[in-house]
Formats: structure tokens, sequence, C-alpha cells
């Protein structure tokens, strides 16, 4: 059971009610953070206020129990990629990622944020959202840039390999590119006729 308390939110001692970090972000100690309905700040470790605190260009308020209105931005991206994707991941920078869940508790719903380093299948995913593919159609494009083949995108997704077939098709045709190549390429910052 959650409760918004004032002692809720986790510091390091520093009394402007944020901690510092030193040294890249770790799995250790993840920089999680929790947003309750309201968008308020329920729970948060202090990598993730820090994490906050660089990705946001306003100063944030100085007990941190509210969100800084530009990150409330990525939050309404977040929430949209829940309801639309297989992975709820936004790039809140080139080097930053933040991933999402959804927690219920006493009938409201609040979000897990975990920021973290970004990973070039990160940014491959965010690039694949300009396209208004389905959420099915945005797994299989996912998978197409890790370089699965249609069989192994079928097995991974428990689908016939003539559904993969058909779901890249019309990918290719959304896309406006000729080739799974020129989509990859298209996707990770290559020209789109699938030359790098």
């Amino acid at each position: 059971m959650l409760r918004r308390m004032p002692s809720a939110i986790v510091t390091n001692g520093d009394s402007r009610g944020f901690g510092s970090v030193e040294g890249p972000l770790s799995r250790s100690r993840p920089a999680a953070l929790l947003v309750a309905p309201d968008d308020s700040v329920a729970m948060a470790a202090p990598e993730a206020l820090e994490r906050l605190r660089e990705a946001t260009p306003e100063a944030p308020a100085a007990d941190f129990r509210s969100l800084p209105q530009g990150f409330r931005t990525h939050l309404r991206e977040l929430r949209h990629a829940l309801l639309t994707s297989a992975a709820p991941v936004i790039m809140i920078s080139q080097t930053l990622a933040c991933r999402a869940c959804v927690l219920h508790a006493d009938g409201a719903e609040y979000l897990l944020l975990l920021f973290e380093p970004a990973t070039r299948r990160d940014a491959a995913r965010e690039q694949l959202d300009m396209f208004g593919f389905t959420p099915r159609e945005h797994e299989v494009a996912a998978l197409m840039t890790e370089g699965l083949s249609n069989r192994d995108i079928a097995d991974r997704l428990c689908v016939t390999e003539n559904t993969v077939e058909s779901h890249i098709k019309r990918i290719l045709t959304k896309a406006h590119v000729p080739s799974r190549a020129a989509l990859v390429s298209k996707v990770l910052g290559g020209s789109s006729d699938g030359r790098p």
C-alpha cells in the first residue's frame, strides 16, 4: 500500500531535499521515481532526482514534491507510450532514457520511472514512433532493427512467419522505404535509401 507522506522522498541528508550522484548510473542503486496520479513525486531515489534536475532546464521546486513543468511533457509522452508501445521508453537526452510502468495501489495509478543510460536500442525505438505504426508493427519494426529474421520475430511474438511478413510490408509502406535494410538505416541515422 502506497501512502503520500512528507517523509516519502528519500534523501541522502541534503537539506535541499535531493541527493547528489557521483559516477554513472548503476543497477545497484537504481534511479527510480514514483509519480502520484496528480503528477507529484510520491517517492524518489536521490539518483532519480539528480537525473531529473540534469534533464530539466528550469529550477526544480525546493522540496521536489512537484515535477518541473518541463518534465511534465516527458510524462505525457511516457503515458502515451504505455498505451501504444510494447516498450514504454522515451529519450530524455541523447545519453539518458526513462522507462515507465504502472503500479496500482489504493485504487490509484502510479507511474514508476527508471532513469538509465540510453542505449542504441532505446534510440531506435524512439525513432520508430515517428512512423505511426500500430503497437504490433512497432514491436516487429523494433525486432527488425535488432537484426532478427522473420522466423525469429515470429517465434518471439508467437505468430506465424506469414503474419510477420504482412506486418513488414505495412511497416515498409508506412516508413516509405524499399527494404528492411533501408528501414534500419533510416531509424539508426543513415540515409533513407538503405545506404549508410
